[in-house]
């Protein structure tokens, strides 16, 4: 029965690694160039990439023993209510897990010279497709002229897809979200700022530590570009929330 399972054992998505099922011997890893001074990863990266793969091992090895007992009580007829309320247990944690371990992964971004208008329309658009069944409206664009940002895009982009979650979380489902693009004048210099602001939930949402370790996640990445992302009440107990990037000269 067991050989069986671990020939039929369901493959899950997730960024974790592909672990080590229980009882298989780990295939040997593959032979690889030195890398370079330059490439290398770092101490911190080490260590947080043995983890993960660890972490991954022992998750397959749980969700293994999930689906041995689920296959066991159903094919003896029995209620298999506990063994999925087991999987889902662990399916969570695994999520938990996740979050955290990018959470504390040393941030790496390769950041680009981009044009800030490009970057303002485009993340208006990644947001207005990423918040289902809410519209954007931009209300105000300030003319951005040749001013530039430097951002990593695909790092900015997994921000974005955080920003939209919480979006969908705060704001009232169906709402008209409205955005600014401006420019803010700081003691620093110039900054680029995109506001998005919408009505309030219907039910207020409730508060998670795995959605907080992933908006500190993204406060984390949006630093590294020297930016910010700003929460705030809005009009009418709304959100206002703002992405801040530093313009470059």
């Amino acid at each position: 029965m067991a050989h069986e399972l671990a020939a039929t054992r369901r493959v899950r998505k997730g960024v974790l690694p592909s672990p080590t099922a229980a009882g298989e011997q780990r295939a040997p890893a593959p032979e690889t160039q030195p890398e370079s001074p330059a490439t290398a990863p770092t101490i911190g990266e080490r260590v947080v990439a043995d983890v993960r793969h660890e972490i991954g091992n022992y998750f397959h090895k749980l969700y293994y023993w999930a689906d041995f007992l689920t296959e066991s009580r159903a094919g003896r007829g029995g209620d298999v209510t506990a063994t999925q309320m087991l999987e889902g247990t662990i399916r969570g944690l695994e999520d938990l897990l996740r979050a955290t371990l990018e959470y504390v992964r040393p941030i790496a971004v390769t950041a680009i010279r981009m044009a800030a208008r490009e970057v303002a329309d485009g993340i208006v658009r990644q947001l207005a497709s990423a918040t289902a069944g809410r519209t954007i409206v931009v209300d105000a664009r300030a003319d951005l002229g040749e001013r530039s940002v430097q951002v990593d895009p695909g790092r900015l982009s997994q921000v974005l897809g955080l920003v939209a979650r919480r979006l969908e979380t705060c704001t009232a489902e169906g709402a008209r979200l409205h955005a600014t693009v401006g420019i803010d004048a700081r003691a620093g210099g110039e900054v680029l700022v995109v506001r998005i602001i919408g009505a309030a939930a219907v039910v207020s949402p409730v508060s998670s530590t795995m959605a907080e370790v992933e908006w500190a996640t993204a406060e984390n990445v949006v630093r590294t570009f020297g930016g910010e992302l700003v929460v705030q009440d809005g009009p009418d107990g709304g959100t206002s929330l703002a992405l801040v990037l530093p313009i470059r000269a």
